[in-house]
């Protein structure tokens, strides 16, 4: 199975309804699935930036994956904070995470997950694969250096 998605990150620069229209545009592009980052609760040196541009309540969140079941689209979200598992639990079917978030992995709710691990060791990995045994796991080798 081939599954098209594309990742939204901060391209809404924080604007809800520009969020709305653009998971509605992901779907005229033919994509399956819409990706975004929800970085609630974040307080390392870049969080500033990172707060601006995510949305802060469930309510915000439950419409957003509303509009992406009415578009035909699955959501795929990225947690980058407990706070941030603690407010998409609810709301979400499958999760993404980082490599750079693989300490949330052990809070996750088991759940299809799409994993990435450009930045952890093949021992992680491993260890993943033998503990994610209950639902769908997909690995996927990504860039971990931007230029």
């Amino acid at each position: 199975m081939v599954e098209i998605a594309i990742e939204l990150a901060q391209s809404h620069h924080g604007d809800f309804l520009e969020a709305r229209a653009l998971i509605r545009r992901v779907r005229e592009l033919g994509a399956d699935t819409v990706k975004l980052q929800c970085h609630v609760g974040r307080t390392d040196t870049r969080a500033s930036y990172f707060l601006r541009n995510t949305f802060h309540t469930a309510t915000e969140w439950a419409d957003l994956c509303k509009v992406a079941e009415d578009a035909g689209l699955q959501i795929l979200v990225s947690p980058f904070t407990q706070e941030a598992v603690t407010l998409l639990t609810p709301l979400v079917s499958r999760w993404k995470i980082g490599s750079a978030s693989w300490g949330l992995l052990s809070t996750l709710p088991i759940k299809p997950l799409f994993a990435s691990v450009g930045l952890v060791t093949s021992q992680e990995v491993e260890r993943l694969r033998d503990s994610w045994r209950h639902a769908p796991l997909t690995l996927v080798r990504t860039v971990s250096v931007y230029p």
